[in-house]
């Protein structure tokens, strides 16, 4: 654990973020299967998933430390309606190395994973890191001007685990 409270220092590893991956999945679709007309619209539309926020600078610098981790899942969108874009979900990462965040409820055993969504105008089958670079890069909305200036780790599709999209040298 660093010196502020709450927050944890250890490295992350890609095997974290492969743990952190089948967790939001997991959580992806019980959402769809507990909301059926969501995962009808949206279940086979997604382009990426990506870590953010002080886990995301933490995993590629290893000195920033983390309290909890900030996942987006990014959605290509759906002509009917967008991705529910005030949904927030909260899991337990679960007993591991980084501890407990001693500001979540005693119910949790570790680290809070926080995710939402958001749907990006693409095709299904679009190349998930050029939309989501050109999608930052544009800077359309509040949430892409805030991810606009931190860093992304991909946690899905799973062949590009910790790869880092943005930022990208290629503004």
């Amino acid at each position: 654990m660093s010196a502020r409270a709450g927050r944890c220092a250890l490295a992350l590893t890609r095997q974290d973020l492969g743990r952190l991956a089948g967790l939001v999945r997991r959580s992806r679709e019980d959402f769809f299967r507990l909301s059926p007309a969501w995962g009808l619209v949206y279940a086979r539309r997604l382009l990426a998933v990506a870590l953010a926020g002080d886990a995301a600078e933490h995993f590629m610098s290893g000195t920033r430390g983390f309290e909890g981790f900030e996942v987006w899942q990014f959605f290509a969108a759906h002509p009917e309606a967008p991705f529910p874009p005030h949904k927030k979900f909260r899991e337990d990462y679960g007993r591991s190395r980084f501890g407990r965040d001693p500001s979540l409820p005693e119910s949790f055993a570790g680290r809070a994973v926080d995710w939402q969504g958001r749907s990006l105008e693409a095709a299904p089958d679009a190349d998930a890191v050029a939309t989501l670079q050109g999608w930052l890069r544009a800077r359309p909305t509040p949430t892409a001007r805030s991810l606009a200036a931190g860093t992304l780790v991909l946690l899905e599709p799973e062949p590009l685990l910790g790869y880092c999209p943005w930022p990208t040298l290629l503004v």
